[in-house]
């Protein structure tokens, strides 16, 4: 299955995204909810642009149709030339925070050349450099330091996802991708002729995880944090809950009480070392439980957080269906008598904080409940 690009309105909810289930090896559908997120780069989608410095290379505009449909999809094509570069750069990036995750990403498909040489240029003047196959969505060699992955789109299309550390130090960033003949090929005698399709580049400063493609003209483009809420009216008791998502690096995935955290509240979220649960009945320090360590990209989650009588939490989480680790049960805390507000909300809530939550399923049930009777519970 391919996936479709498709744009949605401001205060859509975006319940038909599709992600693939390593379990099943199938997509699903999922409601993507995501941080707060800005496309830094400008002329996202005219790789002919001033914007991006060309070397060796000459540039093909609107040759090819992109993933979201339109003939906009631009075609690199190499010099008749034997040099060790073929590409195309973005030299011009915004401020780094030293040492802080950086999440690249860009749609490129083959056409003669179905290798490209990807690489990232940091702060401290590192070259990082991978190579990735346009006719398998495989990943080549790849420098450590880089994490890439590789989505599949409609007609041959894939979204290529960079995730890499800006490093420390004065040197001016930049990104840049050249063709390639095959794996760890850096010098080849171009024919003047061949190249390959690339589309919507994308960089987003100091995020732990990519989201989905902003476009840009003349000017950066941004994009508010999804928010979902419903009611919740159940009052303060013995409960269970079960959250089933794709791990792409999320934050706060449930919390019960204000959006804006006002206390006494429940929450399940992304702590320093894993998932955690947290009870708040007052302003003092909450009781805490932490899960194993996250899963990776990719890998399908379950959580399951227990709130007891005696306000005590727990938090176990399976990892692509594998046996559950259950996290020590924290100390007590008083139950109040009802929550800040009766509503539940879901995702990155809080701003340009967090990640990507494409979530599968929710549940909630009274009492204590299994992981297996959280799965089976209508």
């Amino acid at each position: 299955m391919s996936l479709l690009l498709a744009s949605a309105g401001s205060g859509v909810l975006r319940d038909a995204h599709y992600v693939l289930n390593p379990v099943s090896g199938l997509y699903e559908r999922a409601t993507l909810l995501e941080r707060a997120a800005t496309n830094a780069l400008t002329f996202s989608e005219q790789i002919d642009n001033v914007a991006y410095t060309k070397s060796e290379c000459t540039i093909t505009a609107n040759a090819a149709t992109a993933p979201d449909g339109a003939a906009t999809g631009d075609k690199v094509v190499e010099s008749a030339t034997a040099t060790t570069h073929h590409y195309v750069q973005r030299a011009t990036l915004p401020a780094l925070t030293s040492n802080a995750t950086q999440a690249w990403s860009f749609f490129a498909k083959a056409a003669e050349r179905s290798w490209l040489r990807v690489q990232t240029f940091d702060k401290a003047g590192l070259f990082r450099i991978s190579w990735v196959n346009l006719s398998t969505g495989a990943v080549g060699t790849n420098d450590a330091g880089h994490t890439i992955t590789l989505t599949a789109m409609p007609n041959g299309w894939y979204r290529i996802i960079v995730l890499y550390n800006a490093g420390t130090g004065a040197t001016a960033p930049s990104l840049s991708i050249s063709l390639a003949t095959g794996d760890g090929v850096t010098t080849y005698t171009g024919d003047g002729v061949s190249g390959a399709y690339l589309w919507g580049w994308q960089f987003e400063v100091d995020v732990s995880s990519a989201s989905s493609y902003i476009a840009t003209g003349a000017a950066t483009a941004s994009r508010a944090a999804d928010a979902l809420s419903f009611p919740f009216t159940l009052a303060p008791q013995e409960m269970t809950f079960y959250l089933r998502f794709v791990e792409r690096g999320g934050n706060v995935l449930l919390n019960i009480g204000k959006t804006d955290f006002s206390r006494p509240r429940l929450l399940i979220y992304a702590g320093s070392t894993g998932y955690r649960i947290q009870h708040d009945r007052s302003a003092t320090s909450a009781p805490q439980s932490v899960a194993a360590a996250y899963p990776t990209a990719g890998q399908l989650c379950e959580l399951r957080g227990v709130l007891y009588a005696d306000g005590s939490v727990q938090i176990g989480q399976s990892v692509n269906g594998g046996a559950e680790t259950i996290a020590a049960r924290s100390s007590a805390a008083p139950l109040a008598s009802a929550w800040s507000d009766s509503v539940i909300s879901f995702g990155s809530i809080g701003g340009s904080s967090g990640g990507v939550l494409p979530l599968l399923a929710w549940k909630a049930a009274k009492g204590t409940q299994t992981m297996a009777d959280m799965r089976v519970l209508a």
